[in-house]
């Protein structure tokens, strides 16, 4: 896959980059650098793994079942070396990426503090199906579509909703994906939007903001995304034998 985020070692005296590593994820973690001429590092994609000081080898990688944004902190009990750090996506970055890694889906977003020793043995849970965004499946909903309206929600979606949930309503798994919600929430947007009826859970109020043909035309948006989705899910139609080379009869 295409590579969106980098971990980059810099001679400051130099002034130049002396290696690399490429990231699939454009929210990754901060490092930590060792006397041992080691790099640490969490992943947007749910792992951490140790690079070689020196050139960026890659020397080691645990999965962490989450993404991570979190730098990793080192410490020593009675002699003996561990290094810790905080799983799970969030701030915002972790908010607008768009770009949900499968860990992130499949754990939904669990978040951990993990540490690590030379011998170490434990392991991860395995993710709680309740939890996960990928368990659930995402039905059709039968809706027309008016590709004028959609548009208008896309921009409206675009300025006031994106930042928190995500481009094109994809979300990074921090806050709902709108794409996946439950059939209800569709027509309960004014009540959410206008009203503030989940500012509890935070989700603030738009009333003032946004009027009605404006929540109208996010939910047309909404309902197209999720179409595509569904769309993105659905098998391939099996291949057409008639087409494939067959003997074919045709009659007037």
């Amino acid at each position: 896959g295409r590579s969106v985020g980098a971990l980059i070692a810099w001679d400051p005296r130099a002034a130049r980059e002396v290696w690399r590593v490429e990231h699939r994820h454009l929210a990754n973690g901060g490092t930590l650098s060792t006397a041992g001429g080691l790099v640490f590092q969490g992943t947007g994609g749910g792992s951490m793994r140790a690079y070689r000081a020196s050139d960026g080898e890659q020397l080691w990688e645990a999965p962490t079942g989450t993404g991570v944004i979190a730098p990793p902190i080192s410490y020593a009990i009675d002699g003996e070396q561990y290094v810790a750090v905080v799983a799970g996506i969030g701030g915002g970055m972790g908010l607008a990426s768009g770009d949900p890694p499968t860990a992130v889906l499949e754990s939904g977003n669990a978040g951990r503090v993990l540490a690590w020793k030379l011998g170490g043995d434990a392991r991860l849970p395995a993710p709680d199906p309740a939890r996960s965004l990928l368990a659930r499946p995402v039905a059709a909903i039968d809706a027309p579509l008016d590709a004028a309206r959609v548009e208008s929600g896309r921009r409206v979606y675009t300025r006031h909703c994106g930042h928190c949930h995500g481009p094109h309503a994809i979300s990074g798994g921090v806050v709902p994906d709108l794409r996946r919600s439950l059939p209800p929430i569709y027509d309960a947007l004014p009540a959410i939007v206008q009203g503030g009826s989940l500012l509890a859970r935070g989700m603030p109020g738009f009333a003032g903001i946004l009027d009605d043909a404006a929540v109208a035309d996010v939910r047309q948006y909404l309902l197209s995304r999720r179409a595509a989705l569904v769309a993105e899910a659905a098998p391939e139609p099996p291949a057409d034998r008639a087409g494939s080379g067959g003997n074919v009869e045709e009659s007037d």
